[in-house]
């Protein structure tokens, strides 16, 4: 608000009394109207009314604001290209997030290249949108879905209540984030495993079926196992879904595989950044049988990948002798966005000469002309012994677990171990207590302390580890268990759901330090005693 200088906000009920903290504080001299949307009758919870006296800000309800705009009536004026569309503000994962001006030409040479390659909607397709609309992702799937006419539904906003939200929008083209998609992967394969001998028998049966067919030719559908058992898998997503798409970090290609043959639907990746209005690749919605890259460039920009001899990528890098050129992805096209609101230093550090965008990510061209996000320049850090580490890669690899929810993974660059907090899945180890009958009440805080979840956990993270080939450099030495969830009202989340790092190690800053203190008492207590000789 400050770097903006806003002038007006528009609100929810709930949000009123942090909005008048920040005017009491005078840290916004340029606010001075807040108009507050009106109660939502479907809300578990309705906030209540706040009545408010203040000078200082002018408060507005919707009802006047419409009425007054019904009074005075202005003229259209529609924008030009080089026109600011908005200042979308980054994550802030690491740092302070930065406004990223993006154009309308920005924002309709995105809009244009994602129909292009695939999102073509239909006027009678229905998209649910419930990421949020500060994030560049939905602000695109806005744009796609109002341009070719096609239907809206707005979630409610409670993550508890979106399959509520999607059995009754029923979406034709879902758009979602792999954290969500990880999520339904492991639900479904739990509910399987607990449905008895039969029921995992014949999953197994039509999966393998199915997953033969898309190997081959990239067939999604079957006539006889889709009725017989993916129908009810199809269900939990409205049950006539012809379209999923993912974006905004990388997805397994296990995971993306059963998504395509469990909802027996298209599924197509996509990778971009804020800056680049949403997107710079995509996978072509006729191709099925890929996985593990990021698609071909969309036909508004153009991408180089440039040398970063520090972590050993260059563009003459060799892969069981097959010429794989390596280093971090620049782009550049009228996607790429202008700069950063009153920001000029990091402007010039993110835009290199002749419009390239440095995206801080490191890809790999693949033979058949598609990019492969490999690793992260952007948030890496160093072990004591040399090591780059790149820990959202880490992450990734232990969330697939079937016990862990979350996953924080930190490194002290005067230490050569990777420690870890993690939020295990609830649901998984109460699954896990009922069958070996142990009697915990009170929860997933009871339950992490009985003697026997710390080490069932940790043997499962070190089998994914090893079955993902992480090095013994990046594998997590000492674990630390936390019931409470990672979420963007703890501030351990930023708005797109991506973890806010410098807040994660200062609220576990205790944690850290005792396990790095539990590692060195291990290594002292296993390193041999050492004799002098006279």
């Amino acid at each position: 608000m400050k770097k903006a200088g806003i002038t007006a906000v528009i609100a929810s009920q709930e949000k009123l009394p942090s909005l008048l903290r920040i005017v009491e504080r005078g840290q916004c001299p340029d606010f001075k109207h807040i108009i507050l949307l009106p109660l939502q009758p479907f809300d578990k919870k309705p906030a209540k009314e706040v009545k408010v006296e203040t000078k200082a800000v002018t408060i507005w309800s919707f009802e006047q604001v419409e009425k007054l705009g019904a009074e005075k009536k202005h003229p259209p004026c529609p924008p030009s290209p080089d026109d600011i569309f908005t200042l979308c503000f980054t994550s802030g994962t690491t740092g302070v997030p930065k406004g990223a001006i993006l154009t309308h030409r920005n924002m309709v040479s995105a809009v244009s290249a994602a129909y292009e390659h695939g999102m073509q909607p239909h006027p009678e397709d229905v998209h649910i949108s419930f990421l949020p609309l500060a994030h560049v992702f939905e602000r695109l799937n806005m744009g796609v879905f109002t341009a070719c006419g096609a239907a809206i539904a707005f979630s409610r906003g409670d993550t508890t209540l979106l399959m509520e939200d999607i059995e009754e929008a029923k979406p034709t083209i879902f758009i979602g984030v792999p954290r969500l998609f990880n999520r339904v992967y492991d639900k479904v394969l739990a509910n399987v495993e607990s449905g008895g001998a039969v029921k995992r028998a014949l999953f197994n049966r039509g999966l393998t079926s199915k997953l033969d067919a898309l190997n081959r030719d990239g067939t999604v559908t079957h006539a006889l196992w889709d009725r017989l058992v993916f129908s009810k898998v199809a269900a939990r997503m409205g049950g006539r879904c012809r379209l999923m798409v993912t974006g905004s970090a990388p997805i397994g290609g296990e995971v993306l595989r059963f998504l395509r043959v469990a909802f027996a639907c298209n599924v197509i990746e996509g990778y971009g950044q804020t800056e680049s209005a949403s997107l710079t690749t995509i996978n072509p919605i006729w191709d099925q049988k890929s996985v593990g890259s990021v698609g071909v460039p969309v036909p508004c920009c153009e991408i180089k990948l440039v040398d970063v001899p520090e972590m050993n990528y260059t563009a003459k890098d060799v892969i069981n002798g097959v010429p794989c050129p390596r280093g971090e992805i620049w782009v550049r096209g009228p996607n790429v966005f202008q700069g950063y609101w009153n920001d000029p230093e990091q402007t010039a550090e993110a835009l290199a000469p002749g419009g390239w965008l440095r995206s801080g990510d490191i890809g790999m061209w693949l033979p058949d002309g598609t990019l492969k996000i490999i690793d992260r320049k952007k948030h890496i850090f160093k072990l004591a012994q040399g090591e780059y580490i790149a820990p959202e890669k880490v992450e990734n690899v232990y969330q697939r677990c079937k016990y862990v929810a979350q996953c924080f993974i930190y490194g002290d660059s005067l230490k050569p171990w990777l420690v870890a907090v993690v939020v295990p899945d609830e649901e998984a180890l109460q699954e896990w207590a009922k069958q070996n009958k142990v009697q915990v009440t009170g929860g997933l805080k009871e339950l992490i302390k009985h003697p026997a979840v710390k080490p069932l956990i940790e043997a499962e993270m070190q089998q994914v580890a090893k079955e993902a080939k992480l090095n013994g450099f990046e594998q997590a030495r000492a674990v630390h268990l936390h019931p409470d969830p990672f979420t963007v009202e703890n501030g351990l989340l930023t708005p797109t759901f991506k973890l806010k790092r410098e807040a994660a190690k200062k609220a576990f800053a205790k944690e850290i330090a005792d396990m790095y203190a539990q590692i060195e008492a291990q290594e002292k207590a296993n390193k041999p005693a050492i004799k002098a000789k006279l």
